[in-house]
């Protein structure tokens, strides 16, 4: 995938059909406006997509303290809706341009935008001011196509990456999987452990979460661990271990059916279900028979995901 991050620096050799948004999560609301691009994909436009990493020093910034996806997670979620190319510039280059501006250096003549894709409730230049209206003014003047796609429903509400956010930080994985239309997970280095899983038969893989990336309601979950395009039922404790203690937030997963050292290895994790809160166990023995316990409905809610 064609990936573009300086405004002006580089500019593709053909025209783009250009889904717009921030597209954290890349979930099934997102899905229908990167599918809308991509059905104008053919040998004279490539299905693009337009976003922006947050820099620290603005207000942007606000969005990704709490992450459903990292920068590389979302290039992969649009590589795999049909995105051939991302234009991923820093917010700060842009964020102080009118919307004419936007329209004229950005998506024109940087993107070479010539079929443009949004949602309804997109908004673009200097404090977010315009709206899609406006964006349908400056499309019209050049004679640009744009699609505006409706809010995606689900249960009455909208399918946004805020109540999937909030689903998530109930522990919730179920049905946040249902809104992103796959199961949320990580993929992290796996690193050192106090190895005290192996003194109860369950050897774990402890993985830090990176920094912005969203962090699920502590507790135990039943998950998946893909493993060189194998899936395992796996049990995945999000917290900070209180038996034995650990210094910040991580994932420790215990892998059914699988023995091997994986230290330094990227693992992917992802959600099924939750089972239970964190608790602090009386002894060894007591945290090695809630294990096993986990272990057992982990099992009857695993099913391999896409």
């Amino acid at each position: 995938m064609e990936r573009y991050t300086k405004i002006g620096r580089e500019t593709p050799d053909t025209p783009s059909a250009v889904a717009l948004g921030y597209f954290d999560g890349v979930h099934r609301g997102h899905q229908t406006v990167l599918e809308a691009a991509c059905s104008f994909a053919g040998q004279s436009l490539r299905p693009a997509a337009f976003t922006y990493t947050a820099d620290r020093s603005s207000r942007a910034n606000e969005r990704q303290n709490s992450a459903l996806t990292t920068p590389s997670e979302r290039d992969a979620l649009l590589a795999k809706a049909g995105i051939e190319r991302v234009f991923c510039p820093v917010f700060s280059e842009f964020m102080e341009m009118s919307a004419e501006e936007f329209f004229q250096r950005v998506l024109r003549s940087w993107i070479r935008a010539e079929v443009l894709c949004c949602g309804e409730d997109f908004r673009f230049a200097k404090n977010a001011a315009a709206d899609v209206s406006v964006l349908e003014a400056l499309c019209k003047a050049e004679g640009i196509p744009l699609k505006v796609l409706p809010r995606l429903q689900s249960e009455g509400e909208p399918v946004c990456s805020r109540r999937i956010r909030q689903l998530l930080l109930e522990g919730d994985a179920q049905s946040a999987a249902d809104l992103l239309g796959y199961r949320y997970g990580y993929s992290f280095p796996v690193e050192e452990g106090n190895r005290i899983g192996r003194t109860l038969s369950f050897p774990t893989i402890n993985q830090y979460f990176s920094e912005g990336k969203l962090i699920p309601r502590f507790g135990v979950y039943a998950s998946e661990t893909i493993l060189d395009g194998k899936h395992y039922s796996s049990v995945t404790n999000i917290g900070v271990k209180p038996t034995v203690g650990s210094d910040r937030p991580l994932s420790e997963t215990y892998i059914e059916g699988f023995s091997g050292d994986l230290y330094g290895k990227r693992v992917e994790v992802r959600l099924i279900g939750y089972l239970r809160s964190e608790e602090k166990f009386s002894d060894i023995s007591a945290l090695r028979a809630a294990i096993a316990a986990d272990c057992a409905k982990s099992r009857e809610l695993f099913s391999p995901s896409l």
